[in-house]
């Protein structure tokens, strides 16, 4: 099946916490796919957003594949060209290069795996760019 402009809500008992939405998604018998995905949801009182080009949704895992950015309303941003949100453990990770930027501090590297509820990031092969605000 082939669906166009999807908009899917996650609800809780607390209400909507995360809204997913694509120009166009395919569903399969094992897996769906998304191509212009956008999401958003709110952890613990913080805003996450991410996008990507195309998303395969499968078994509580979410592969991202071209232009992937993930931001919070704390300043901090991911990009890769790859990247695995495993959804049940709330881990971001990828092996393709990354750019990650902090308000105006920026690191560069080769891979990640970025603990979202723990605001902890884990790189390879990195360089940064640290700037300290008085």
């Amino acid at each position: 099946m082939v669906f166009k402009d999807v908009t899917s809500y996650n609800i809780t008992y607390d209400g909507i916490d995360s809204v997913l939405k694509a120009k166009v998604a395919k569903k399969f018998r094992n897996k769906d796919e998304f191509y212009k995905i956008y999401t958003t949801r709110i952890d613990e009182g913080t805003k996450e957003y991410l996008w990507a080009d195309k998303g395969v949704w499968k078994r509580k895992v979410l592969q991202l594949f071209g232009n992937v950015l993930y931001k919070d309303d704390l300043n901090r941003s991911l990009s890769s060209d790859t990247v695995t949100y495993n959804v049940k453990k709330d881990i971001l990770s990828s092996r393709t290069p990354f750019v990650s930027q902090y308000n105006s501090s920026t690191l560069k590297g080769s891979s990640f795996v970025y603990y979202i509820k723990l605001k902890r990031l884990y790189a390879k092969n990195i360089k940064a760019k640290i700037r300290l605000e008085k």
